[in-house]
């Protein structure tokens, strides 16, 4: 039996005859007895109709007619039914389903299609029996599975949809090294999908699965599916990626923005739009000093905040973005946040304008940002920069980051002495001297 070959699907649903052949692969017969001695054969049966099972019209000497078995198909007489396998009692399967029960996301949830539902075990993919997934209509929508260890993997199941939603087509495999980590090994399949599609990885050591349905450029989709079966061996558990680079369209749940270039990036991101990205580490407290984001913007106004969770969440940062040129012009921005530990779903959300910003990445980050305005002269007393003095880069601290990190536990100078590495004001000015003198050397260079 090949390892795609779906018995269930083919006794309840489509009775084919690939890999199926009468009186080659199975025979029927009226009774028991027939079957032990191998008389009496039936001699006819029917295939190859979408949705109608087992029997399709088998019968000893004729078909007969309007006998099969259905999920959602009318007409059929089967409706009480049972199936007799012989099998060895004595057998053990080898094969360990390593997904099962996992964390599992995807591209937004339709429907009520929540992405668990490809982890429970359940491979009939009937929608309204509550255990099919299904995305957000989308560009290339993807699901994925954690495995939480170092997997080895063999090979991969999964299950479509057979009734109430879409089977998909050009549906690409991929085993990815984290989360929001580097594609380690990839399969295709082109065209349209099976019930049941298997791949095999052949070994390929791995945290997490994806499945994306592959779309034309500005065409969208839903992805659908009812189950997801990874054969393979758990190996060392893991703890999330710190510092991850996550790309724009990662997003597991959003409001009201598109995608843009291609479906690589993403733009509209307008007043009260959102997206959340899930599981994102930020180490033991106040390990993550900032969110480095990679946006472009062609306008003027709007901001957007960075808040734990959903978009009700914990506010712990804000990103008054700049023009950059051109809504594909990107640009680095380092964002200091609020001391913040452990592993949380992140939501950025659009404020105050249309066309906030278009986004490419985004980065947490050790990366503590500070900015004083160099707008004046830089050799204004005896070549001395008067504006980049102790306390003027200590205000600017005060007001730009330790405002947003002081929660009591700590004063202003032990922060501003532990951002320039020292542990006195003495050496604190000095520090400051090396760093003005340093930016002015690089501005004269300029």
């Amino acid at each position: 039996m090949p390892d795609d070959f779906d018995l269930l699907d083919t006794l309840m649903n489509n009775w084919f005859d690939t890999d199926n052949k009468h009186n080659v692969d199975f025979a029927l017969y009226s009774s028991h007895l027939d079957a032990f001695y191998d008389t009496n054969r039936w001699t006819h049966c029917n295939f190859n109709h979408a949705r109608i099972g087992f029997p399709r019209d088998c019968g000893p000497t004729s078909l007969v007619g309007w006998q099969w078995n259905a999920y959602s198909r009318g007409d059929g007489h089967a409706n009480t039914h049972a199936f007799l396998i012989p099998v060895n009692p004595s057998f053990e399967s080898k094969v360990t389903n390593i997904a099962l029960g996992r964390p599992a996301a995807q591209q937004g949830t339709a429907n009520g299609g929540i992405a668990d539902r490809a982890v429970d075990g359940n491979t009939v993919g009937i929608y309204n029996w509550g255990s099919t997934t299904r995305t957000e209509y989308q560009e290339d929508p993807w699901w994925l599975v954690e495995l939480e260890h170092n997997a080895t993997i063999d090979k991969v199941y999964f299950w479509t949809c057979i009734d109430g939603c879409e089977r998909p087509k050009d549906v690409r495999v991929e085993v990815l090294d984290s989360l929001y980590g580097d594609v380690v090994s990839e399969k295709f399949i082109e065209g349209q999908t099976k019930v049941m599609n298997v791949v095999d990885f052949e070994g390929v050591v791995g945290q997490v699965v994806r499945i994306t349905r592959e779309t034309p450029i500005n065409s969208k989709k839903y992805l659908s599916l009812a189950a997801v079966q990874i054969e393979g061996t758990l190996g060392a558990a893991i703890e999330d990626e710190l510092f991850a680079e996550v790309d724009a369209d990662e997003y597991s749940s959003m409001k009201g923005i598109y995608m843009h270039s291609g479906g690589e990036t993403i733009g509209w991101f307008d007043n009260g739009d959102h997206m959340t990205y899930e599981s994102l580490n930020f180490g033991s407290l106040g390990t993550t000093k900032s969110i480095r984001v990679s946006y472009a913007k062609a306008s003027t106004g709007g901001r957007m905040e960075i808040r734990l969770g959903g978009p009700e969440g914990t506010l712990i940062g804000e990103l008054y973005p700049k023009r950059t040129g051109s809504w594909d012009d990107y640009q680095d921005v380092y964002v200091n946040i609020k001391r913040v530990e452990g592993v949380h779903d992140v939501t950025f959300v659009g404020r105050d304008a249309g066309g906030v910003l278009n986004l490419e990445n985004f980065e947490l980050t050790e990366v503590v940002s500070l900015a004083v305005s160099t707008e004046y002269a830089i050799n204004d007393n005896n070549g001395v920069d008067v504006q980049c003095r102790y306390e003027v880069l200590r205000n600017a601290f005060e007001a730009q980051v330790f405002d947003l990190i002081d929660d009591g536990s700590s004063t202003l100078d032990s922060e501003f002495f532990a951002y320039l590495d020292v542990s006195s004001s003495q050496a604190a000015e000095a520090a400051v001297d090396d760093l003005c003198a340093s930016a002015q050397g690089t501005i004269e260079e300029v």
